[in-house]
């Protein structure tokens, strides 16, 4: 599988020695960023070509608007954007879909309009500029200069300061007499600390398509065939990395899709968690119908304080969220530092649970939108 799931990796920079002899060698070439093949879809302006970065400092940032990696990058996107604007800064958000609900347009509009996006948006539905970056990860950023090099790439969230830092130089060699403004990180962030941070989860993706290379287990059944449903009855076994069912499941490429309509709630799909927050990619396989679904925490209600802010209460006290359209939703914040239990309860067919996503302390400041 060529894409992978990423919470953040770090460069290092390594100094090396070389013979004086090869100080008249000629540098190796920068290369340059890929021209946008033909036919893509464009999003807030009309489709653009190469000739879009001559002239300003762009960063090419490919993202899909499911991954809360890419998320919680975004708030920092749009603080650059208005720092550095004025002065010839742009991005170009490359939407790469990681779930097939992420190719439809009318999804992905919705996101930017819910996140505040009005620059260029290229749907990158088929992976073309996503190959020919060579980008393997959700997200990453690719700075490219006003003479269409590409000068840096990160790849994950983090290291704010180096690329804040080469888009300050590169925005003064465009204007060497430019005064810009004060650094958006005047120090990089502390996120991933355990000590200062807490405890964090690796994402949990659900379904055949991801599971079986993620490595996770269903703790009450070792193996379902792809597409295959299975009535599953939860005996209590559970496992730190996987998750459990209850009720008749269909183990679809990209998700455990509820196979049955019930009058009570008696299906669920959970897991354990040692996070500060949690949160759950879904969808409906019948486009455009909505569902209820149910959370508890230990299987009580998820208590007033550590409702995530798509949290609701009904009226007899219980807990649960109105799934409308399918994104990354936000169910417990809050969370101390012990294990606990999470559970989706629906009474829905078709609805799809699609990952389980986590926070620590130190990463729960964006747009919880």
């Amino acid at each position: 599988m060529r894409k992978i799931f990423i919470g953040t990796i770090i460069l290092a920079s390594t100094l090396v020695s070389v013979p004086s002899g090869w100080a008249a060698a000629k540098k190796p070439e920068i290369p340059k960023a890929p021209n946008f093949y033909w036919g893509g879809i464009w999003l807030n302006t009309p489709a653009l070509t190469r000739r879009f970065f001559e002239g300003k400092v762009t960063l090419v940032y490919f993202w899909d608007y499911a991954s809360i990696n890419a998320i919680r990058d975004i708030g920092t996107l749009q603080k650059w954007l208005e720092a550095y604007r004025s002065f010839g800064f742009e991005i170009l958000w490359v939407h790469a879909p990681s779930y097939e609900f992420g190719k439809q347009r009318e999804n992905v509009e919705e996101v930017l309009k819910r996140f505040g996006i009005t620059g260029p948006v290229l749907l990158d539905n088929d992976f073309k500029l996503w190959d020919a970056y060579k980008v393997r990860s959700w997200p990453t950023k690719v700075l490219v200069n006003p003479q269409t090099a590409i000068i840096h790439t990160q790849v994950g969230e983090g290291n704010y300061m180096d690329i804040e830092t080469r888009i300050r130089e590169e925005l003064r060699d465009k204007q060497v007499s430019v005064m810009l403004p004060t650094p958006v990180f005047a120090r990089e962030p502390i996120r991933y600390s355990l000590d200062e941070c807490g405890a964090i989860m690796t994402e949990t993706p659900i379904g055949y398509d991801r599971f079986k290379w993620w490595g996770g287990q269903i703790a009450n059944k070792r193996w379902v065939d792809p597409d295959g449903t299975l009535l599953f009855k939860d005996r209590g076994d559970r496992v730190e990395r996987g998750f459990f069912a209850e009720g008749l499941w269909t183990n679809g490429a990209e998700g455990f899709i509820h196979a049955r309509e019930t009058e009570h709630l008696t299906d669920y799909l959970g897991l354990l968690y040692q996070s500060f927050e949690v949160y759950t990619v879904v969808h409906h396989t019948r486009a455009g119908e909505t569902a209820r679904i149910y959370v508890t925490r230990d299987g009580e209600p998820v208590p007033e304080e550590m409702r995530g802010s798509d949290l609701k209460e009904d009226a007899r006290g219980s807990t649960y969220f109105l799934m409308q359209e399918p994104r990354l939703y936000y169910l417990i914040t809050q969370e101390d530092e012990e294990w606990h239990e999470i559970k989706l309860w629906t009474r829905s067919e078709g609805v799809s649970v699609n990952a389980f996503s986590f926070s620590n302390r130190c990463l729960s400041d964006f747009a919880h939108l």
